[in-house]
C-alpha cells in the first residue's frame, strides 16, 4: 500500500475510533482576531448526534474588529449583553467533565484561543484531550505539500462542501461545529458520499427546553452521560467502506465500540476565577495610596490590566474615584 493509501487508511481508523465513543463532542468558537490578544465572541459545542450542549455569544474585554466581524458576522452591538468568559466556562467545564475528548477542526487555534482567554480571567485552562479534524482531513485527502512536506490542510468550507455537509455564508460557531461533526462522520463512514455510515451513538435524555441559536445568554442543554453508561449497549459501525485508493469499493471489517467507563476518563480542572482580594498587585497598590499621585497609575492598573469581572472593575473604579476626590478634598484642605 502506498504512503497516502496509508495516511487516509489512519485517518478513516481515527474517525470510526471517535464516532464509535461516548466520550466525544464537537466544538468551535469564533474569536476578534488570531493575535495573542484575541478572544472568544462565539462558543459552541455538540455531541455525536449532533445535540447542541451549550451555544453562546460572549462578551470580549475589547470591541471586535472590523475585519473579524466580517468573517463570522458577529457585531459589538449583538454581544452587548452577552455574558463574560468565566460565566460561559462554567457551562464549558461541566461539559469537559462528561465528554472530555474535544473534536475541533484546525484544535491548535482554538486551544490557544481558550487557553488566552482563560488567563486574561485568571480562570484554570481546561484539561481535555483535544484532537484536530483538520490534520486527520489532511491526511483523509492525502494531498502532499511538498513545500510543508506534509499533507496539505484545507479549511472546513471546503472540507464541508467535499463532503456534502452545508455550510452558512457565514461561519459561526454551532453551524461550524456541526460541520466539523459532519466531515468526521464523512470520514468514518463512506470514502465517497454515496452512502451514510450505519452508527449508533449512545441514547441521552432529551434536553428541555430545546436549545435555540445563541443571542446573548448562555444557552446549554447538557445531558448526563453518567447516568448511561453502564447500561448501553455495545455500539456497532458497521458496512463502511475503506478509503484506500486502491480498495475504493472494500469494505472495512465491522468494529464494536463498547462504551468508556465514566470512571476512567480525566475530568476537567474546575474553573478558578481569582476575586478581587486575590490580587496581590491590589493589595501593593492599596499601600501605595497614601503616596502622593499613586492613585493616578493605581486607577488605569485597577480598572484595565488586572482580570476582573466587569462588576468587580466597576466597584474598583468607583471605590478609587472616591479616594482620588477625598485626596483632593484633604489636599485643598491642607490635610
Amino acid at each position: 500500500m502506498s504512503a497516502r493509501g496509508s495516511a487516509r487508511q489512519a485517518a478513516v481508523r481515527w474517525a470510526i475510533d471517535i464516532v464509535g465513543r461516548d466520550d466525544v463532542v464537537y466544538l468551535d468558537t469564533e474569536t476578534t482576531g488570531l493575535g495573542p490578544d484575541a478572544e472568544i465572541v462565539d462558543i459552541a459545542v455538540v455531541d455525536q448526534a449532533g445535540r447542541v450542549l451549550l451555544n453562546s455569544l460572549v462578551q470580549p474585554r475589547n470591541p471586535i474588529p472590523a475585519e473579524a466581524t466580517r468573517v463570522h458576522g458577529i457585531t459589538n452591538k449583538m454581544v452587548m449583553n452577552a455574558p463574560e468568559w468565566p460565566e460561559v466556562y462554567q457551562e464549558l467545564a461541566r461539559i469537559i467533565q462528561d465528554y472530555p475528548t474535544l473534536i475541533i477542526y484546525n484544535a491548535a487555534y482554538d486551544r490557544r484561543l481558550i487557553s488566552q482567554t482563560c488567563r486574561r480571567y485568571g480562570i484554570s485552562v481546561p484539561r481535555a484531550d483535544w484532537q484536530c479534524a483538520m490534520l486527520n482531513y489532511a491526511a483523509y485527502r492525502g494531498e502532499w505539500n511538498a513545500r510543508y512536506g506534509n499533507h496539505r490542510w484545507h479549511t472546513l468550507e471546503k472540507a464541508a462542501i467535499e463532503t456534502g455537509a452545508p455550510m452558512p455564508p457565514t461561519h459561526r460557531a454551532l453551524d461550524d461545529a456541526q460541520a466539523c461533526r459532519h466531515v468526521v462522520l464523512s470520514m468514518a463512514g463512506v470514502a465517497t458520499a454515496r452512502r451514510a455510515p450505519t452508527v449508533r451513538v449512545p441514547a441521552r435524555p432529551a434536553a428541555s427546553p430545546a436549545v435555540a441559536p445563541a443571542t446573548s445568554g448562555v444557552r446549554s442543554a447538557q445531558p448526563s452521560r453518567a447516568s448511561a453508561a453502564a447500561a448501553e449497549p455495545v455500539v456497532t459501525i458497521r458496512e463502511l467502506q475503506s478509503d484506500s485508493t486502491e480498495a475504493e469499493s472494500a469494505e472495512v471489517e465491522r468494529i464494536e465500540v463498547k462504551p468508556t467507563d465514566v470512571s476512567d476518563t480525566p475530568a476537567a480542572a474546575p474553573p478558578r476565577q481569582r476575586e478581587w482580594y486575590q490580587h496581590w498587585w491590589l493589595w501593593l497598590i492599596i499601600v501605595l495610596l497614601p503616596i502622593p499621585w499613586i492613585d493616578w497609575i493605581a486607577i488605569p492598573l485597577l480598572i484595565y490590566y488586572l482580570p476582573f469581572t466587569a462588576k468587580t472593575r466597576a466597584i474598583i473604579g468607583a471605590t478609587t474615584g472616591v479616594i482620588v476626590l477625598f485626596g483632593f478634598i484633604a489636599m485643598a484642605l491642607g490635610i
